[in-house]
């Protein structure tokens, strides 16, 4: 019997049963991406519908006071609102298909960041503005 009580020992001297496992280890490698895979395509996913939205409101003066002017937090907010909700809407339905898979990793985010390229091209001024005259 040793003649310390483990109860004063220090955090340095009790041995360590639990230890969490290295990052990188086995266990981390086997989850399955799908969750987090549905999240970030659903962000691309939103960015294009936003780019999407800004094109269509310079093509069609018929949405401007629906996705433009009629809004109290100025020209965006319409757009802003409609692509969370389509980004909810994406990220849940993606989630329930892939949230046990493992997923290619590669071509979701080279997915993700051609939808969010897009995106920053539609909304560059000169692109939506060339596009409504």
């Amino acid at each position: 019997m040793s003649l310390t009580d483990s109860r004063t020992q220090t955090a340095l001297e009790r041995p360590r049963d639990t230890a969490l496992p290295a990052r990188g280890s086995r266990d981390d490698a086997e989850a399955p991406n799908g969750a987090i895979a549905a999240a970030t395509l659903a962000a691309g996913i939103a960015c294009a519908v936003f780019g999407v939205l800004v094109v269509l409101v310079e093509l069609n003066e018929g949405l401007k006071p629906t996705l433009r002017e009629s809004w109290v937090g100025g020209p965006l907010a319409a757009k802003g609102l409609a692509a969370t909700a389509v980004w909810a809407v994406a990220w849940g339905l993606l989630h329930l298909a892939w949230r046990d898979r493992e997923l290619p990793w590669r071509r979701i985010s080279r997915a993700t960041t051609l939808l969010v390229g897009f995106a920053l091209v539609t909304t560059f001024p000169p692109v939506f503005q060339l596009a409504g005259h």
